[in-house]
């Protein structure tokens, strides 16, 4: 089962256009484009109001917490990348679920937050097999692309910010 998804996953990446090598020769200042099975290229810490958000916001209905608390989900079930929706001066982040409990088959959950003068804000929550920030924007910031498998062809949603939060479009 595991082979079939890997492979599924690689024909996603492979149509949608993701770099599945490692070892590029140009690597871009800014990651794009995020895979399920795709290490996030620049890890940035996790600041702690979007781990405590993250943690109430999973599905952890097949994971093993310790103790059974959402409070107890560590940080290294997750892996977060510096994003810019906007411009250089905000510091917005992709979070992408590490742990394969929290993934199902051909899924796994991405989160989007915003920078804000109270801390970050979940603008966007999906599952999908991969997502890519768009140059595109709408409302001031940039439109994001997930794409997923469906009856083993390639189906793609384009998000857009409405002022508060992605809708897709």
């Amino acid at each position: 089962m595991k082979k079939l998804f890997t492979l599924v996953v690689l024909g996603l990446a492979l149509a949608w256009g993701v770099d599945v090598q490692s070892k590029s020769k140009t690597t871009p200042t800014e990651q794009m484009k995020f895979g399920l099975e795709q290490r996030v290229h620049r890890p940035v810490v996790i600041p702690g109001d979007v781990l405590t958000i993250l943690r109430q916001k999973s599905d952890l209905q097949t994971c093993n917490v310790e103790g059974g608390s959402r409070d107890k989900v560590p940080e290294t079930w997750y892996e977060a990348s510096q994003i810019h929706l906007d411009g250089t001066n905000e510091a917005d982040l992709l979070v992408k679920a590490r742990n394969a409990c929290m993934m199902g088959p051909n899924l796994g959950p991405f989160w989007v937050f915003r920078e804000t003068v109270d801390g970050h804000s979940l603008v966007l929550s999906t599952l999908a097999a991969g997502l890519q920030i768009l140059n595109t924007k709408t409302n001031g910031l940039r439109d994001i692309r997930t794409g997923a498998l469906v009856g083993l062809k390639p189906s793609y949603v384009t998000y857009q910010f409405d002022g508060h939060a992605y809708q897709p479009n």
